[in-house]
């Protein structure tokens, strides 16, 4: 079953001829002149033209928007991790004071509670 479109764009006239083309057809858009300075930097970068690098871009782009998802959903995750709620309560418990603890040579090592790092700092480096 082939799937119609209904497009609302009175400029595009009939967009059903596309279908039986083969050739490149033009494709226009506008944007800011910073942007496009910034693609036609990318496209020197490659060796493209500016026309193929846009269509180069835009062809790539769901596969583009997926690992940038996957990398966003990464970073969520470590972040998750790295600020659970335990970290949280020991750093509002000790938000403002100097912690003493003992580093891994033995030395008792002062640290002051400015940011939740900070405990990151006390807990890794008291291990033996």
């Amino acid at each position: 079953m082939i799937k119609t479109r209904v497009y609302n764009n009175p400029k595009a006239l009939n967009l059903e001829i596309l279908k039986g083309i083969t050739n490149k057809v033009t494709l226009g858009f506008k944007c800011s002149p910073e942007l496009k300075l910034k693609l036609a930097d990318g496209a020197s970068d490659k060796g493209l033209t500016l026309s193929n690098y846009t269509e180069m871009l835009l062809l790539d782009f769901d596969e583009i928007i997926t690992e940038k998802v996957f990398e966003l959903e990464l970073l969520n995750n470590k972040i998750n991790f790295y600020e659970s709620n335990e970290l949280k309560a020991l750093f509002n418990n000790h938000r403002g004071k100097t912690v003493k603890y003992k580093n891994s040579n033995n030395e008792i090592v002062n640290q002051k509670i400015n940011c939740i790092e900070d405990v990151y700092i006390v807990i890794i480096n008291s291990f033996k």
